[in-house]
């Protein structure tokens, strides 16, 4: 692992080691998720060498306390960005460091600075019929997110607008009786379906040195998120999916070597 990469994963700890002191000050409950979640079981408490970013999950409950904390402990330090907001038009949080470049998608308005991102668990319901409906709002919700990137800025808040009512109707539908499943509000909602109470209590590891919380049922939600969690992917894969990485230096003057690159 070269030096940039290790500077990016001390960057990303540091993030989430002020959000977990942030969320813990203010009571909400949260797991860390995704590659970092690996990393804790398979790579002894590392961090997933090819991995560049941290994702968190938090009941959508906590959305408006979740913005109130960021807002409060973190935004002097670093770039807070909320959902649907001028900076970020994604439906989703961002805490991004300051001065950095991390471009995975020259077209990602947003996507461009290290960064933990946090997004809502919405209930999922066992009917076939509201799931499949849920579905389909989800699919639309994600197209949604990817407008944004492409339109012309002047039509962003028409998606946003767009957005926000289909997040309503996906918020209705998973607050029924028999959503006895969550999945993240992201663009693997209907691969990550996950019983409540595999995240159950959140439980605390540590990841070199840091601690942070995870489901309460770790390796359960591994096996269901990923399957063979423990073995390696093949050589290929065990790569960085950005394009540009800076830790000293921000994106503007990194947009046209990522365009060069990602046309190879």
């Amino acid at each position: 692992m070269d030096s940039e990469t290790e500077t990016l994963h001390r960057m990303l700890l540091q993030m989430t080691d002020d959000i977990h002191k942030a969320f813990m000050a203010d009571g909400i409950p949260y797991y860390v998720v995704g590659g970092t979640a690996i990393g804790c079981v398979r790579d002894n408490g590392r961090m997933v060498p090819w991995d560049d970013d941290v994702d968190i999950v938090f009941d959508a409950c906590w959305s408006e306390a979740v913005a109130e904390s960021l807002r409060n402990h973190l935004s002097q330090k670093y770039i807070v960005e909320m959902p649907d907001s001028k900076e970020n038009h994604k439906g989703y949080f961002r805490v991004v460091m300051p001065n950095t470049c991390l471009i995975r998608n020259v077209h990602d308005r947003n996507d461009k600075g290290i960064s933990v991102e946090l997004f809502p668990m919405i209930g999922v319901p066992e009917k076939s019929v509201r799931r499949r409906i849920q579905f389909m709002m989800s699919r639309l919700h994600i197209l949604l997110n990817m407008a944004g990137d492409y339109v012309p800025k002047p039509l962003v808040p028409v998606c946003i607008g767009f957005r926000k009512a289909v997040r309503m109707v996906i918020d209705r539908i998973g607050s029924g009786d028999d959503c006895d499943c969550v999945s993240p509000l992201n663009g693997c909602f209907f691969d990550e379906i996950v019983p409540r109470d595999v995240f159950g209590k959140p439980t605390p590891h540590e990841i070199m040195g840091i601690e942070m919380m995870f489901p309460e049922d770790l390796e359960g939600y591994l096996g269901i998120v990923y399957g063979d969690y423990m073995s390696l992917p093949p050589v290929e894969k065990r790569v960085p999916t950005y394009l540009v990485l800076d830790t000293k230096n921000g994106w503007m003057e990194h947009m046209d070597e990522a365009r060069t690159i990602q046309k190879r």
